[in-house]
């Protein structure tokens, strides 16, 4: 008698996300939420120039906010939460989804006398 050998079946590789960067040690950002932080960087560069006329103290002091903006964001709504949360977030502040109903939205007629 032959002694059958069972077939293994490896398991699947974890998906390799789209574009991956690492913040810190620690702290990856993965996806498209890099974008979320690239923006706060962009609009903390915009601002700091913005405000260089004015004052150099209050360029410093204030452009970082967009940045802190970003990564509050990122935090709070994006990591290890499920897809389109922050739009359940939103709609759940309001009851009802953002969206119009057509059923139940005005019509309005030009009237033809």
């Amino acid at each position: 008698m032959t002694e059958e050998v069972p077939l293994a079946i490896p398991r699947n590789p974890a998906q390799i996300p789209a574009s991956q960067f690492r913040l810190s040690r620690n702290l990856k950002v993965r996806g498209d939420a890099i974008y979320i932080i690239f923006g706060g960087i962009i609009g903390a560069v915009f601002l700091f120039f913005a405000l260089m006329d004015a004052s150099v103290i209050l360029a410093v002091a204030v452009s970082w906010i967009p940045l802190a903006a970003s990564v509050w964001f990122y935090f709070r709504f994006v990591r290890e939460k499920p897809r389109y949360y922050f739009d359940y977030w939103l709609n759940s502040l309001f009851g009802t989804a953002l969206r119009l109903d057509t059923r139940k939205t005005i019509r309005l007629k030009a009237r033809v006398k």
